[in-house]
């Protein structure tokens, strides 16, 4: 009888820390989040050249000296090209959002879509953390260049439901680069 309940205690002992060990597993393995690198790569396999219209592509890729900077870049065929220079760490996680570009919406006609990245706020205003290269060339071959910082970006993408990963991902790597929004809500 008491080799028994000796069984019985061993039993319920070892079944318990076997649940107790795989569900620790399962949840620590649930949590893990992708790389920076991994982030990167699926940002540009979903976004990177994407051709908007025959005269316009959008351009996805991470700063040669800084993985934590994105650049952002649209073309425009002989026009011009806009290049906005994202430093991660300075974009407010609760204010990715997807939607359209307006000024798109002229050369194309209909609703493209977006990963809008707005800059965290910084006493009841956005910072202009974001740098803005417009490059234009005019017929007599004269480069024209001016900069200026900005509190957004966009990120081109095919349709919503890609932005929506899209936006999400953005948001890993935002938290991977250390700039995770301090604020409750």
């Amino acid at each position: 009888m008491v080799r028994k309940k000796v069984m019985e205690g061993w039993i319920v002992v070892c079944t318990t820390v076997m649940f107790f060990t795989f569900g620790f597993l399962s949840v620590a393995y649930g949590e893990s989040k992708p790389t920076k690198e991994e982030t990167i790569k699926f940002i540009q396999d979903k976004c990177d050249n994407l051709k908007i219209t025959d005269s316009i592509t959008s351009r996805v890729f991470p700063d040669s000296k800084d993985s934590c900077t994105l650049i952002l870049e649209l073309k425009y065929a002989k026009e011009k090209t806009i290049r906005f220079i994202v430093p991660l760490k300075e974009i407010d996680q609760t204010a990715i959002k997807t939607g359209f570009n307006p000024f798109l919406f002229m050369y194309t006609g209909d609703a493209n879509n977006t990963v809008q990245l707005y800059t965290k706020e910084e006493n009841k205003e956005r910072k202009k953390a974001i740098k803005q290269i417009v490059e234009s060339y005019n017929t007599d071959k004269k480069d024209n260049r001016v900069e200026e910082y900005e509190i957004s970006a966009n990120i081109h993408c095919t349709d919503e439901l890609i932005a929506e990963r899209v936006a999400k991902a953005v948001a890993n790597l935002v938290d991977l680069c250390g700039g995770a929004n301090k604020e409750p809500f």
